[in-house]
């Protein structure tokens, strides 16, 4: 289940803090890291029911990545739909088209290669690790989007300003999915005994209360 408390911060307060500025690109393609929060565990959970299987784990792994594709649009059409309640434009007030196409290919993307990762680093290191890792990771790309290029000379962020996000989206979204690609492919060579003590690991810490 998705925590309430992510749905309303990111499909109510930050619409409602932001006002029409939300329709901003760059706020717009920021909302296809959201899912960084939530695909670790799916992954985590999928190794232990893959138990050494490739096929199975990259069955767990495309589950995943429709799951955090479908919580980013969940998360950016609460968003949209919030603002246009609240302020009640007329017409109603969205992103262009071509923005909305390119904000699911690059969610896509994006959730793809974070599934990727975290079942990469969950081999690595551990399913624990690999969902704080994702956690800061998303803090750190949070930061950037909003608080970073605050900070960068005025020349760079008038040049962030003038440059075309869409076509950056684009261009990010295939570097995304042939890392996303090199990485599933890599999980082939996991070591099967190390797969299957991480997955019995998955499995005691999914069934120990909480």
């Amino acid at each position: 289940m998705l925590p309430l408390g992510a749905l309303f911060g990111f499909g109510v307060l930050i619409p409602l803090r932001h006002g029409f500025d939300f329709l901003d690109a760059r706020m717009i393609l920021a909302y296809a890291f959201i899912p960084m929060l939530f695909v670790a565990s799916p992954v985590a959970f999928g190794l232990a029911s893959a138990r050494g299987s490739y096929r199975s784990l990259l069955t767990w792994i495309a589950a995943a990545t429709c799951f955090g594709w479908c919580v980013g649009i969940l998360f950016l059409s609460t968003g949209l739909a919030t603002l246009n309640y609240v302020a009640q434009p007329a017409p109603l007030q969205l992103p262009p088209a071509k923005l909305l196409v390119t904000y699911a290919a690059f969610c896509l993307a994006t959730v793809w290669f974070i599934s990727a990762s975290a079942a990469f680093l969950a081999i690595l290191f551990s399913p624990k690790w690999a969902q704080q890792i994702l956690r800061i990771g998303f803090l750190l790309v949070l930061s950037f989007f909003y608080v970073g290029p605050q900070a960068l000379p005025a020349s760079v962020q008038m040049d962030l300003s003038q440059a075309n996000h869409q076509t950056m989206a684009w261009w990010f979204s295939v570097i995304l999915l042939l890392a996303a690609a090199g990485l599933t492919w890599a999980l082939r060579a996991a070591p099967p005994v190390r797969v299957q003590h991480i997955a019995a690991e998955s499995s005691t810490q999914s069934s120990s209360p909480l």
